[in-house]
């Protein structure tokens, strides 16, 4: 399914798909809301903001693959729900993983536990500082993101006593002028107001302390 918010608040979801063919040419309105503010994406479900404050979850993450010819994944078949109750959310993000942050700042994970199946909200102080239009996940545990004042900032995954933990965001190099990010497997890209792009090749550095990788990211 193809899904899209309009400008005026309204949701929209493309024909059902037929013999796996492409339908997001064909869009239909969905409910009779106007106040639909943002929707993400994330595998089989969408998360979604009101202008009230609410977050929604659309679909599933825990579909059945076992009968998947006869049965492919359709936001139709689950309903809209609200997760929780609170009303003071104001911005979400999806890649690798759900986020939303509330008017206060605070981030948080946003999931299914695997045993109930409900919603689930975890608090994620690490993440308060980043700036979700600029951030990049990798897949396998490194972040990157662009602050306001032009600065580069990554975080990484490694082990520390047996457990894989992230380490605190560090700040890559000292220029400031640096707009946009991207991360992939070992590699990140940068884009600079000056246009010019640069790139960069890691390792995984699943044995090296926090103090290590901060010296390793200040390498020019």
């Amino acid at each position: 399914d193809t899904v899209g918010v309009q400008a005026d608040g309204t949701l929209w979801i493309s024909d059902a798909s037929k013999n796996g063919t492409w339908t997001g040419d064909k869009m239909n309105r969905f409910g009779d809301g106007t106040n639909w503010q943002q929707l993400v994406r994330a595998h089989n479900e969408v998360l979604l903001l009101k202008n009230d404050g609410t977050l929604w979850r659309w679909g599933t993450n825990h579909f059945d693959w076992s009968n998947w010819q006869t049965n492919w994944p359709n936001l139709r078949t689950y309903p809209l729900h609200q997760i929780g109750t609170d009303s003071d959310w104001k911005e979400i993000y999806s890649r690798w993983g759900n986020l939303a942050r509330k008017a206060d700042g605070s981030v948080w994970k946003v999931g299914v536990d695997d045993k109930s199946g409900k919603d689930e909200l975890r608090r994620d102080t690490n993440l308060d500082q980043v700036v979700f239009q600029t951030l990049s996940f990798s897949g396998n545990g490194e972040m990157a993101y662009v602050r306001p004042d032009g600065t580069l900032w990554m975080s990484w995954m490694y082990q520390q006593k047996g457990q894989s933990v992230n380490s605190d965001f560090v700040q890559v190099g000292t220029e400031t002028n640096w707009t946009a990010i991207a991360l992939n497997w070992q590699k990140m890209v940068a884009l600079k107001s000056d246009g010019s792009l640069w790139q960069w090749h890691f390792f995984h550095p699943w044995n090296m302390s926090q103090g290590q990788l901060i010296l390793a990211a200040q390498e020019p």
